[in-house]
């Protein structure tokens, strides 16, 4: 760009700025609060501004605010005095500004940002999270996700330490990190946690029971984020402070005791996981009801278990009394109902029921795509499920379709090595191999398995399911030698180390019935699923050893 074009740029800018400077100076004289409300808006996000909104973070030490939403008719005059200026535009049914509007706002008009409007921004959104009862839950909560993202401005960057000098700042912090993790930003909930917990620690003391809620909410991040050593810490510290400071029957602690169910289930820890569930169960039913959301969650958490364990009968039970109760209390289209709905049609694919089961998932992807949208992990469980089903009915073509658009999601959410990500590696695996595609086959079935090595970890079900795929794939090629190393292979990671371990050759020799001769009848390959657990997440998996929609990790 030549020098003439950079100076007409800059006298186009200082001539829009101008502009803007003159038209709030007028809005100024006329309405004073219709001014300070322009100003704030520069710590949201410059689209979908809407009365609730503003509203949620009025309080005593903004009085404006306190004046400017005193009603809707208030709220609405004052932006018609912003609109009067061309300042603000009506899109949709809520307010914006212009993006260039916005940036000068942020840079230029708030020269030194205002900590009392940066924490009514914070309240703003906290106060605006619905439950997740509400039927407007996931509609309302992906509006305020952008206006989230506005707060990480580096011009903000200074007033977080103003943040955490008040309990109740530290709360809405905590409710935002749980909207970012419900929207799978991990990263940006941890960070978001984290700064919390530091403050309510230094407030309130290690063994306050909010900070507690805190350490209970990390343990759940990070077992969706397969870091369990860190999720188990951090359950065992809030189980052990809620015991304390609550009872060993407040509804709180149980809510841990369900998670470090869950936390027990995905490392196959059965006896443990079970005796969990039983424990959050009986206290639920007798604390909130039979039908109480919370109970039924621990139902449906067990029929995840009995379906590991092949407890076919178990596992619907469990699952018809979740989905009723849930179908009662929160509607047959709400993403906790299509939940469980999603898991019966995992039980369905693998007793063969391929006609149900496909309605099932149909129903459910709908809704996800409806509720969540078209990439959230929930949804892309769903896609992976019905890509085991159409491989399974060997309709190639539809299975690759819903197999490449789970992975993309996955690997953009979730990570390349996540085990979500990994299940569906496996899958593919499974489907190049019953193409003919050995070669595209053995680079899915490793990059699966060197990934499991990992995490889950090397005796998993999982990661042997692999160990098995991948032997079937060399046994099915006449590979009797590459057949034989599956068995007594070491890690991936440590293969070019010091010898073989006496334990791996036995982990992987069980995973195989039968002589790898190479002239064995071809053994079942599996596929897999991966569990999403409605409130925070965790996985399972079935039978043909792909990985599907219920996976035991997530």
């Amino acid at each position: 760009m030549g020098a003439d074009s950079e100076e007409l740029l800059e006298y186009e800018a200082r001539t829009m700025s101008s502009t803007w400077a003159v038209s709030l100076d007028q809005v100024r004289r006329q309405d004073g609060d219709a001014a300070e409300l322009l100003s704030f808006l520069a710590y949201l996000n410059n689209r979908d501004i809407w009365y609730n909104l503003i509203q949620a973070g009025a309080h005593d030490d903004v009085p404006w605010m306190r004046r400017v939403t005193e009603s809707m008719i208030h709220f609405q005059r004052t932006m018609s005095k912003l609109r009067d200026y061309n300042l603000v535009d009506v899109v949709a049914g809520s307010y914006q500004i212009h993006p260039c509007l916005h940036d000068w706002l942020v840079e230029s008009l708030n020269t030194a940002p205002e900590p009392i409007l940066f924490i009514a921004a914070l309240t703003c959104i906290a106060h605006s999270i619905d439950d997740e009862s509400s039927p407007q839950f996931w509609k309302t909560s992906r509006r305020l996700l952008e206006h989230a993202e506005q707060l990480k401005s580096p011009r903000f960057y200074s007033l977080w330490q103003h943040s955490t000098s008040k309990e109740s700042t530290l709360s809405s912090i905590h409710r935002i990190a749980g909207l970012q993790q419900q929207w799978d930003q991990h990263e940006r909930a941890e960070e978001m946690y984290l700064r919390e917990l530091i403050g309510k620690e230094k407030l309130l003391g290690l063994d306050h029971s909010s900070i507690l809620e805190t350490v209970n909410d990390l343990g759940t991040l990070y077992r969706r984020r397969d870091k369990i050593k860190e999720a188990e810490q951090m359950y065992l510290r809030a189980l052990t402070g809620r015991e304390k400071v609550l009872g060993l029957d407040h509804t709180s602690t149980l809510d841990t005791v369900n998670h470090l169910g869950n936390l027990y289930r995905r490392q196959e820890k059965v006896e443990e996981a079970e005796r969990m569930y039983l424990r959050a169960l009986t206290g639920r039913e007798k604390e909130l009801g039979l039908d109480h959301i919370s109970a039924l969650d621990t139902v449906n958490n067990l029929g995840l278990l009995y379906t590991d364990q092949d407890k076919v009968e178990a596992a619907e039970q469990m699952y018809l009394r979740a989905l009723t109760g849930r179908e009662k209390v929160l509607g047959p289209d709400h993403y906790i109902t299509l939940t469980t709905v999603n898991y019966l049609g995992n039980l369905y694919a693998n007793q063969g029921k391929e006609e149900v089961a496909e309605q099932i998932y149909l129903r459910v992807l709908v809704g996800r795509e409806k509720v969540l949208g078209f990439d959230h992990t929930s949804t892309r469980c769903t896609v992976n499920d019905l890509g085991n089903l159409y491989a399974n009915q060997g309709k190639m073509e539809a299975a690759e379709k819903m197999y490449t658009r789970a992975l993309v999601g996955y690997e953009r959410v979730l990570g390349p090595d996540h085990t979500s990500t990994l299940s569906t590696v496996n899958n593919l695996g499974n489907l190049y191999a019953d193409q003919g595609k050995p070669k595209e086959a053995e680079q899915m079935y490793m990059r699966s398995l060197a990934g499991k090595e990992k995490v889950p970890g090397l005796n998993h079900t999982s990661t042997l399911t692999t160990v098995n795929n991948l032997a079937n794939l060399y046994a099915d090629q006449g590979k009797v030698e590459a057949t034989e190393d599956i068995y007594k292979r070491e890690p991936l990671e440590t293969r070019a180390g010091s010898g073989s371990s006496g334990d791996h050759e036995r982990i992987w020799s069980n995973t195989l019935r039968g002589a790898p001769d190479g002239k064995s009848p071809r053994r079942t390959t599996k596929r897999e699923t991966v569990v999403h657990h409605n409130k925070p997440t965790t996985r399972d998996d079935p039978v043909r050893t792909s990985e599907s929609g219920h996976n035991r990790w997530k």
